[in-house]
């Protein structure tokens, strides 16, 4: 049971409100964190307890929970993933960003609504001055941008950033014979596209043709498509491969 003075954060409060925790801090954070702005703090085994200097804004969940707003949970894994043996990176903190200020795609569905707005993660980052990960907040409030679909997309642009390419569009309209498509990202003056495929991209069949016509229909438009999966992500060798691929397209 939580006091009038103490509602979930950190990592606990980001999964409450729906966003996708990075994969290193989902397997090794399995705690509850509570966060409170009394002086009196309980030890509970499963419990992570921090003690808060001001009182953020606090929102209810569905089901009456109060945890921290989502742009203040936001700073808390930054802070909280600097102190860890892992540590997170630059990228995961971006990419949740991304989700909160982007919301979540549903396939067939209207977008569900983000969480926070950008102005809100500034102001945020602004309260965070001076603790630890106020550095890397700084950075990645800069990197964050609105319309990403997934974890991936956000590795996928901050791939090209970090190799210092032009930084591509995310989600530009491309008129086709199936209607408007947006490709996850794109560089719309050279009309070069890059749509990332997760394995359920593979698995489902349906999904899978899905993609096959989309593709072509871009590719009938007059656009290079590039694919790119977990692998050009995950392996070196493969991410060093996309990006002289994509390095010889924008010389040319």
């Amino acid at each position: 049971m939580l006091g009038p003075d103490q509602a979930v954060s950190h990592s606990t409060a980001l999964v409450l409100s729906g966003a996708p925790l990075p994969s290193a801090l989902e397997r090794a954070d399995a705690d509850l964190h509570i966060s409170s702005t009394g002086s009196r703090r309980k030890r509970r085994d499963g419990v992570i307890s921090h003690r808060l200097d001001a009182t953020p804004s606090i929102i209810l969940t569905e089901d009456g929970i109060p945890i921290v707003a989502p742009a203040t949970a936001w700073c808390q894994l930054a802070e909280y993933g600097a102190q860890r043996a892992h540590r997170l990176g630059l990228e995961e903190i971006v990419s949740v960003g991304d989700f909160l200020i982007s919301g979540r795609v549903v396939p067939d569905e209207p977008r569900i609504p983000p969480l926070c707005t950008e102005q809100e993660l500034r102001t945020a980052v602004r309260a965070h001055a001076g603790r630890r990960g106020a550095l890397m907040l700084s950075e990645a409030k800069r990197l964050v941008r609105v319309g990403v679909d997934s974890p991936q997309e956000t590795r996928l642009r901050l791939l090209f950033v970090f190799a210092d390419f032009p930084e591509p569009v995310i989600g530009f309209p491309v008129e086709t014979r199936l209607g408007l498509l947006h490709p996850d990202l794109s560089y719309p003056e050279l009309r070069i596209a890059f749509e990332y495929e997760g394995d359920h991209h593979r698995t489902d069949d349906v999904q899978w043709r899905r993609d096959f016509e989309r593709v072509r229909a871009l590719q009938e438009a007059g656009w290079t498509i590039i694919r790119v999966n977990k692998d050009d992500l995950n392996d070196p060798i493969r991410s060093r491969a996309l990006l002289r691929q994509v390095r010889t397209l924008l010389a040319a």
